[in-house]
């Protein structure tokens, strides 16, 4: 038998990301399920449908301090940011000449901007494997997504920003309402002229990145089996759109190849160990972003076509499973370890300083999950002709421990398995 499993396929769609804000949650969440090192007798088809849910509202920063999606949405607005945004030159002297009569600086504070950002991921993941041979165990998953997304930003003036406006109203009332209303959503008007699509909350059902995996058992005793597991993973999910600054894409766009080994130890009848360490390569390609103009990851209206080299991916966990997956009920317990390099970016049209400013957006990343399953097989009652069909249901749960610039909430994963 084989699980086929690995933390990535889930990780793909938890990619929410804040384009020009300096963050990005996401590349590595909590894994669903453990690994074991079986493989399938050959001829055995195994068909598995996974339902994975998952409901995402905070992510760890880069001091490991879960904060909120929406975090960096939240900031404070200076008066020479709003005089920037504005295109009528009377309303820019306005209040330029508002501000010099209050003896107040353009660097002083407006307000604040708001934002609350949360999503609900549902993932349906049929999975079709193979015992190619005694030894060799082939699968195929296919990942379809159902997303939603809710996103919403608003703006709370400060008192002295609310003087200064009434201040600008007695003396241009209709240029004042304008700039009055234009200052009512500042993130918004900005955004759209510099080309960026609405902040929306959004419900889409699409496509994620089909993953092709590989199971080889090396060695096989009475108590030990070394397996090596490969996967390739297709840039076939819904990509990133350089146009939207919260978005929650399924795929992020490149060829991905992973390996590992995993080694199974049966220290009792029903009880196992087991250890697996597991490295993914991220493909470099080209893909279009916004190059930021400041070191904070302002907003940008600059979009070139970069080459990107996402940061390598590793893996390594460790469990224990109480029973037999091949019959009656049975139970894992494991601890992961994840962590994934920082990306790097390379373009030709700017100064290095702003690629370097990107690349900030994408920094590196690390999370400790711990991992729970508990299940049901019909094998071996199946054999006795007690059971019509050879199957098995599980139940698995994970829960991230510890994290950094890595997305922090729980998973969800029910799975029916047949074989035939």
């Amino acid at each position: 038998m084989t699980r086929v499993s690995n933390s990535k396929l889930l990780a793909l769609i938890l990619m929410l990301q804040f384009s020009c804000q300096g963050a990005f949650a996401g590349g590595l969440a909590a894994p669903f399920e453990v690994e074991n090192a079986s493989v399938l007798p050959p001829s055995i088809r195994n068909p598995r449908l996974k339902n994975i849910n998952s409901w995402i509202e905070g992510k760890y920063n880069a001091a490991g301090t879960v904060e909120g999606l929406g975090e960096k949405l939240n900031k404070s607005l200076i008066w020479d940011k709003v005089i920037s945004s504005l295109t009528d030159n009377t309303q820019k002297n306005l209040l330029k000449g508002t501000l010099a009569s209050k003896n107040l600086s353009s660097a002083d504070s407006v307000g604040n901007i708001t934002g609350a950002v949360n999503a609900y991921v549902n993932a349906n993941v049929p999975v079709l494997a193979i015992g190619v041979t005694d030894r060799w165990t082939l699968a195929l998953a296919v990942p379809v997504y159902k997303v939603e997304l809710s996103a919403d930003t608003g703006f709370i003036i400060s008192p002295n920003g609310q003087n200064i406006i009434n201040e600008a109203k007695s003396k241009d009332a209709p240029k004042a309402a304008e700039m009055t209303l234009k200052l009512s959503h500042p993130l918004s008007n900005t955004l759209q002229t510099m080309g960026y699509k609405p902040i929306t909350s959004e419900r889409f059902t699409a496509l994620g990145d089909i993953k092709l995996v590989s199971k080889y058992k090396l060695a096989e005793t009475d108590t030990d089996i070394l397996t090596f597991k490969s996967d390739l993973t297709f840039p076939t999910g819904r990509v990133s759109d350089v146009d939207k600054l919260v978005e929650l894409p399924t795929g992020d766009g490149q060829y991905d190849l992973g390996f590992g080994l995993i080694w199974d130890h049966k220290l009792l009848p029903n009880l196992t160990w087991n250890f697996y360490a597991i490295n993914t390569i991220q493909l470099a390609d080209k893909l279009k972003r916004r190059i930021p103009t400041e070191p904070e990851g302002s907003l940008s209206a600059d979009i070139e076509n970069v080459d990107r080299d996402s940061g390598d991916q590793y893996l390594a966990g460790t469990s224990v499973q109480f029973g037999s997956s091949t019959g009656g009920i049975y139970a894992n317990l494991g601890y992961i370890y994840q962590s994934m390099q920082a990306t790097r970016f390379k373009g030709h049209r700017f100064s290095q300083e702003r690629y370097d400013w990107l690349e900030n957006q994408y920094p590196s990343q690390m999370l400790t999950s711990m991992v729970g399953q508990v299940g049901y097989s019909s094998i071996e009652s199946y054999k006795s002709k007690e059971f019509p069909i050879p199957l098995q249901a599980n139940l698995g749960f994970g829960h991230p421990l510890s994290g950094r610039n890595a997305t922090a909430a729980d998973v969800y994963m029910a799975e029916l398995v047949l074989f035939f």
